[in-house]
């Protein structure tokens, strides 16, 4: 499945560099679920520490302009080691937000 759709934010998506970055900070656990949205809530990104794992799941939404239709959504779950692969997804959302 591929699905793709604009997303938009008003500091350049900033605050996402900093959301992984306190998961880096964090690294040897944190309770529940920390969540990142996007301006308008076209992107979500959940972060829980189960497990000696962190567990990503990134939801992309596309409602129907109209409002006629309910539109679609598509998720994917992510785990990784919460030590070097997470310094480089860190890195990773850092050059992506970085232009």
């Amino acid at each position: 499945m591929t699905a793709s759709r604009s997303v938009y934010h008003l500091n350049g998506l900033h605050d996402l560099v900093q959301f992984f970055e306190q998961l880096e900070r964090d690294w040897r656990g944190w309770e529940g679920a920390r969540t990142w949205r996007s301006l308008e809530g076209h992107l979500s990104i959940e972060a829980r520490h189960e497990s000696s794992r962190v567990q990503l799941r990134a939801t992309l939404r596309h409602l129907d302009p109209s409002g006629d239709l309910e539109g679609w959504t598509a998720s994917v779950d992510v785990s990784i080691d919460p030590g070097e692969q997470l310094s480089a997804v860190v890195q990773e959302v850092r050059a992506l937000t970085a232009g």
